[in-house]
């Protein structure tokens, strides 16, 4: 067996790469790019730029739950995650280190984002131009997964242990957890009422739940229970997402829709738990046919090589849309039609220009991710300024998303809090690894 519970895969802690778990990256954050890409409508009425999104209905509430993938990168996230935890754990070196190497590499490319985003969002407000002073609510948008990832990945080794000590306890207790969470706030502020701490609580516990399924999945916590055991647990969860809508208090779509205010999602609810059960078990089914269909140099390259490139992709797909959204708007009557066939024809050209204005900003933005390397050699980091730093970063990135990038807008302060905190955490995590650093040399050979 293999560290995803099947035949023939590479170990946890050798090194290499799991090349199912590259696919699925890929495909998931490929899915989000699609989806974030396909929804939007925007119309000019009377010189007002409207947006809104393009499907709803009953069949929209099915396929969305069929289509939401971002379970899935949080699995991922673990199964990775407990692999980096071991290979650290195996040269000698502190969880410290570990965090010190995935936070620098989540938080740097962020910087280029953040920074160019609030100019233009700034500039925008200050000239009066609310079209271009909405790029910094739009861009700050996919930063609330950074925020939450930040802390998954803090608390990784610990929950390694965790589960090593406890198994599948651990998510048995998170999952109840969250159960809790929702039955208080559903209590005390209704489904539609604003969930503000309660809210963060659940960002932060349902994606740690959820994470923790891919570290059981890299322990093999579902290696021993064959096809019918799989099937059952996923049909289980999925009916249990059905009972909790029907005869529940929760929403009948994952994510936010005309017909459907309130999502799963913002804040998310035990039915994304569920659905991440139903997603790990099928994941577990469909590895040995994955591996098998996987298996050669060739495909390895492609999977490396769009992995490598894959935050830069999620964090640029945004401004790629609205640059052309902005181009569109100097022909809004030709480029802009209202829903119907006219746009439905468009989209295939609207997806392909996206595609290219991504393209473009992924080859000269995209060094920022993959020149970030590991810390010095696998050297020694100081312990506080990583804790700190890592902290800075998630609560700059959380005030991002929620207050946006316009420094002059009716948010700004919010959006100054966030931008100083990010700055201020990446500054101490790159120092952290000089402070470390002087302390003792670098060891020889342990880059990771």
């Amino acid at each position: 067996m293999n560290s995803m519970g099947v035949r023939d895969a590479a170990p946890i802690g050798t090194g290499n790469r799991n090349t199912v778990v590259d696919l699925v990256r890929l495909v998931a954050v490929g899915m989000v790019v699609f989806l974030h890409w396909l929804s939007p409508v925007i119309t000019v009425t009377n010189g007002a730029v409207k947006a809104g999104i393009a499907f709803s209905g009953p069949v929209t509430w099915v396929v969305t739950w069929f289509l939401q993938v971002m379970p899935l990168v949080f699995i991922a996230g673990g199964f990775v995650n407990t692999a980096g935890v071991d290979a650290t754990a195996l040269k000698g070196q502190s969880a410290v280190t570990f965090l010190a190497r995935r936070a620098r590499r989540l938080v740097v490319p962020t910087l280029p984002l953040v920074g160019i985003c609030a100019a233009l969002a700034t500039a925008g407000s200050l000239l009066g131009m609310p079209a271009i002073a909405i790029v910094g609510d739009q861009a700050a948008n996919p930063l609330w997964f950074l925020a939450v990832y930040l802390v998954v990945v803090a608390l990784a080794p610990l929950m390694v242990r965790l589960h090593d000590r406890f198994g599948l306890a651990v998510p048995a207790v998170l999952t109840a957890a969250v159960a809790g969470v929702d039955a208080y706030r559903f209590a005390t502020v209704g489904l539609h009422g604003q969930a503000n701490l309660l809210g963060d609580v659940s960002l932060v516990l349902v994606w740690l739940t959820v994470h923790q399924l891919g570290i059981v999945l890299a322990r093999g916590g579902l290696s021993g229970l064959g096809r019918r055991g799989l099937l059952g647990i996923a049909g289980t969860a999925a009916a249990g997402i059905l009972g909790l809508i029907v005869f529940g208090p929760y929403p009948p779509a994952p994510i936010g829709l005309p017909d459907v205010p309130v999502s799963n999602l913002a804040p998310p609810t035990l039915l994304i738990v569920l659905l991440g059960i139903a997603q790990v078990a099928l994941l577990a089914l469909a590895t040995p046919w994955l591996e098998r269909r996987l298996d050669g140099a060739r495909t390895r390259k492609v999977l490396l090589r769009g992995n490598s490139g894959l935050m830069t992709v999620y964090l640029w797909h945004i401004p790629a849309a609205l640059v052309v959204a902005g181009a569109c708007l100097l022909a809004p009557e030709l480029l802009l039609p209202a829903p119907g066939a006219a746009w439905w024809s468009s989209r295939p050209m609207w997806l392909l220009v996206c595609g290219l204005v991504l393209l473009a900003l992924v080859k000269w933005l995209r060094h920022f991710e993959t020149g970030e390397r590991e810390t010095r050699r696998g050297g020694p980091v100081s312990a506080p300024l990583v804790v700190l730093g890592t902290a800075g970063a998630a609560f700059g990135l959380h005030e991002i998303f929620i207050h946006g990038l316009d420094l002059a807008g009716p948010d700004a302060a919010g959006a100054w809090r966030g931008v100083l905190a990010l700055g201020v955490g990446a500054v101490l995590l790159r120092r952290a690894e000089r402070v470390g650093g002087s302390a003792q040399p670098a060891r020889v050979g342990a880059a990771a």
